[in-house]
């Protein structure tokens, strides 16, 4: 019978000494160590009795074997708290998260077709950033977007929020699943407010140097710049998952207050 155990003291001096189960065990080197290095202080060994108890053999656990048997370790207390958020949350709500978190920051938003073989492209996290320091999502294309601010902020809530009505027991946490809708709806109004107030002074500044001739050249300019735009991946998938926690939380909302 094996049973893992820990050297207390080495055999330099006198008979070592182990622990196993609690219980400590005197030992030499002669007929019970079986590993080729030396017992050391601390040392993670695998200890073996006979049908009495009584020690008959020690070996030293190497090294890899001992930091498998973490990895492992740490993997079944993964999958145990896996399967509990599972159970708790529900398989549905945790990959619409996934998905609405890979769609805001990794995938592109908005994409800018620059020449007929160059196009780029910007996530919802680097915009908020441009619309938090600027307020103009042109400046979106030479990468000036800074901290995300308070928009940021408001991004993390809205993507906690479908999971908000498994923590609270009211019937109306239901509707924090429209978080994520609600954002970006209210971002989409900030970037058409920001876009409507930078064209407009435009247009105000060429009639001022120009007439109303400049003006429509810029409008006209503008307009055309804006057809290079286009929504990306990361946009319309955030607008699917969003528009299915909004669905869902509405829905369970009704048949928890009916």
């Amino acid at each position: 019978m094996k049973q893992r155990g820990t050297i207390l003291r080495d055999t330099r001096t006198g008979p070592g000494l182990v622990i196993v189960d609690g219980r400590q065990h005197p030992f030499t080197l002669e007929g019970i160590w079986r590993s080729g290095e030396a017992p050391a202080v601390n040392m993670t060994v695998d200890a073996q009795f006979n049908e009495v108890g009584t020690l008959i053999a020690l070996f030293a656990v190497p090294e890899a074997q001992l930091a498998r048997e973490k990895a492992d370790e740490a993997m079944v207390a993964v999958k145990a708290r896996g399967s509990q958020l599972v159970a708790r949350m529900g398989m549905g709500t945790l990959v619409g998260t996934g998905l609405l978190a890979t769609a805001w920051f990794a995938l592109n938003t908005v994409s800018v077709q620059l020449t007929p073989g160059m196009k780029i492209g910007m996530s919802l996290w680097k915009l908020l950033g441009v619309l938090n320091t600027s307020g103009d999502a042109m400046a979106a294309l030479s990468g000036n977007g800074g901290s995300t601010g308070m928009y940021g902020v408001l991004a993390i809530a809205a993507l906690a929020g479908p999971a908000a009505s498994y923590f609270v027991r009211d019937a109306r946490a239901q509707l924090a699943n429209c978080l994520p809708l609600l954002f970006l709806l209210g971002i989409g109004m900030a970037f058409y407010a920001g876009i409507s107030s930078s064209l407009s002074q435009t247009q105000s500044a060429a009639m001022a140097f120009g007439g109303n001739a400049a003006a429509d050249m810029v409008g006209a300019m503008t307009r055309e710049a804006m057809r290079a735009f286009s929504i990306g991946v990361g946009g319309y998938l955030g607008c699917a998952v969003s528009l299915y926690f909004a669905a869902t939380g509405v829905l369970k909302f009704l048949a928890k207050r009916g």
